[in-house]
């Protein structure tokens, strides 16, 4: 009725076998976390072990109060033995130990209709915290900021720093810079920093996002796209004719292409 490792040794007509029998385990369920690897130990029956421990490299990982163990990232990834550990009884178990790497992920937004000379435009920024895929609270960045870059029509670069840059993980947040004249490059990038607690030092991050305007500015040709109000034909060709009978109002076949005019 106990749990363990048990020798079953049988003795007949000379012969002696012995059986290794291992009753009940314990095993790990494990999640990312901010700061590492978070695990819940469960039994055979898939029940919670609140009271288990994990023991690494000689080293005791307790439970907190919610029965969940942390063991933080590692400099390199690894694979991992430990020992699963409840009074007397400890299940060998192995998990892969990650390095600890962070993703800053932005979708920033900006008006490309407001983006007129001497307008005032605003940029929207959600942004996403990642460790190894999985998605992670915006409170451990630091020293957000965001960087506001135009590049004009005449290759005259100017830069736009609003720090501190308040992150909010429910809603966007929003700036407002005044358009340059003859703007025809924005880089919207998003900068933070993270404090990496494996190596003792700080990652920095950044997400981008680049819009191009004005290009037509700088070229010698142009298109122009001719759309008639009403075409009508009245020719006896009806089925084959490609221009419809009078009346019919038709639009641009969006198949053909517009003719080129010389600037």
């Amino acid at each position: 009725n106990r749990r363990g490792a048990f020798v079953v040794e049988l003795v007949g007509n000379g012969r002696i076998s012995r059986a290794l029998v291992l009753k009940g385990r314990l095993d790990l369920l494990e999640r990312i976390g901010t700061a590492g690897h978070v695990f819940r130990v469960v039994d055979e029956a898939g029940s919670k072990v609140p009271d288990a421990s994990i023991r690494m490299q000689g080293h005791a990982n307790a439970p907190d109060d919610k029965g969940e163990i942390l063991i933080p990232f590692s400099h390199e990834r690894a694979r991992q033995p430990v020992s699963v550990e409840q009074g007397e009884f400890a299940s060998l178990q192995t998990f892969t130990h990650e390095q600890e790497a962070y993703e800053l992920d932005a979708g920033i937004y900006v008006d490309r209709e407001a983006l007129i000379q001497g307008n005032t435009a605003t940029v929207w920024v959600r942004p996403q915290l990642r460790v190894h895929g999985t998605p992670v609270t915006l409170s451990v960045l630091e020293d957000t900021a965001l960087e506001i870059k135009a590049t004009s029509l005449d290759g005259v670069e100017s830069v736009m720093t609003v720090a501190p840059f308040e992150l909010q993980s429910d809603r966007e947040t929003e700036a407002q810079f005044q358009v340059p004249d003859r703007l025809a490059r924005l880089e919207l990038t998003l900068r933070a920093k993270v404090k990496m607690l494996s190596e003792g030092r700080t990652q920095p991050l950044a997400s981008s996002r680049i819009v191009s305007l004005n290009g037509i500015a700088v070229t010698a040709r142009t298109n122009t796209n001719w759309t008639p109000r009403d075409v009508s034909c009245s020719c006896n060709r009806a089925a084959n004719c490609p221009i419809p009978p009078a009346g019919v109002t038709t639009r641009r076949d969006p198949r053909r292409r517009p003719p080129k005019i010389a600037a």
